[in-house]
């Protein structure tokens, strides 16, 4: 089998026939990864896998591997790349917000069908990334506080609003629905663009202050 991390070509000592492809990974992070490197992307036989559904792939041995590919970063550089997605995903998703609920107040249920399918593509990823991206920038959101409210406070609210609107979904009552997406949501993430260049700049003062506390160890 060849294993390739960030392009170069590794040697895999052991015997990983009888581990799970999720406990392989984890070896070759101890192995072959730096301490402060986390992977991001992986390639089976040259076609990319989910993280998430990797545990789902059985054993090793039941699986023909000819290559694996693995990328990695550390978590500073991943987070800052998920806040540059993050700025233009909240620009293109508050303009459909605000069409959106326009759409079901009108019964335009076919052109606000196609929007808010996009609109859940967005929000099933923030709420997958943002949550995390604290522990990776090394911030606390409970130590952050925008107009009133800690982060941790605010998305807890975000998962409030997302059962509201799955109720009113399921209820199909559109003029309700319409209500949360206008009166919930878009203030919500409208906020999170003003949020996230606060992240970026406390993520960099951090990395400043351990760079100094670094040199001065040194």
């Amino acid at each position: 089998m060849i294993l390739n991390i960030n392009g170069t070509n590794k040697e895999l000592n052991g015997n990983f026939q009888d581990k799970h492809l999720s406990e392989l990974l984890k070896e070759i992070s101890r192995s072959h990864l730096d301490q402060n490197q986390i992977i991001t992307q992986v390639k089976l036989n040259g076609k990319e896998i989910s993280l998430d559904e990797e545990k789902n792939l059985g054993k090793f041995c039941d699986l023909k591997i000819e290559s694996l590919e693995i990328k990695s970063d550390t978590p500073y550089n991943l987070a800052r790349t998920y806040l540059t997605d993050a700025k233009e995903y909240l620009k293109n998703l508050v303009t459909t917000l605000e069409s959106l609920a326009h759409d079901f107040r009108g019964w335009e249920l076919e052109e606000a069908g196609r929007k808010f399918t996009h609109v859940l593509d967005i929000i099933d990823w923030f709420y997958k990334i943002i949550p995390n991206l604290g522990s990776f920038l090394g911030i606390r959101y409970d130590k952050i506080i925008h107009k009133g409210k800690t982060l941790n406070q605010k998305l807890k609210y975000f998962e409030m609003t997302l059962e509201v609107m799955a109720d009113a979904q399921e209820r199909t009552d559109f003029i309700h629905l319409a209500d949360v997406i206008e009166y919930e949501l878009l203030p919500f993430f409208q906020e999170w663009q003003e949020i996230i260049p606060v992240l970026e700049k406390t993520a960099e003062e951090i990395v400043k202050v351990n760079n100094i506390e670094n040199r001065c160890l040194n």
